[in-house]
């Protein structure tokens, strides 16, 4: 497995805790943007990517707003900027029948679907809900011979 992030202190924090938790032999650490550090094709991306749209950062909660870095909660306008750069690139990096899950926030759902839908048109597209029964990830699964 791969864990990749832009921030160099996020991936040493990362690696602490695959340590911690005796999984560190089976992970891969590489710093870069997004997919950019992958040499090869992936069954599963999985992303927790900034979602918050800007002018809702002010809103956070103290504890989020002032302890975590704003490249990881900034999302842009509406909060899809980052989310629509992956879902760009990531055909590139899927493997023929793989997948990719992506947490947001439930009102930007529909909107992701529809760029999900227009970076892989052939791609069965479905949503988990969180424990509070919200809209929360978007769950993409690749035909085979779409990602080629």
């Amino acid at each position: 497995m791969y864990a990749i992030d832009i921030s160099p202190r996020a991936l040493e924090l990362a690696a602490i805790n695959a340590e911690r938790h005796e999984v560190s032999q089976r992970l891969h650490f590489l710093q870069g943007d997004l997919l950019a550090p992958l040499t090869g094709p992936v069954d599963l991306i999985t992303a927790n990517l900034p979602y918050v749209m800007s002018e809702e950062i002010p809103t956070l909660d103290p504890e989020v707003r002032l302890h975590e870095p704003l490249e990881a909660l900034d999302g842009g306008d509406d909060g899809l900027d980052i989310i629509r750069q992956l879902l760009a690139d990531a055909s590139a990096h899927l493997t023929d029948g793989g997948a990719l899950l992506l947490e947001m926030d439930p009102r930007q759902i529909a909107s992701a679907t529809r760029s999900a839908e227009a970076s892989f048109p052939k791609a069965s597209i479905r949503v988990i809900q969180d424990l509070a029964h919200r809209n929360r990830v978007l769950v993409l699964e690749t035909s085979k011979g779409e990602t080629s």
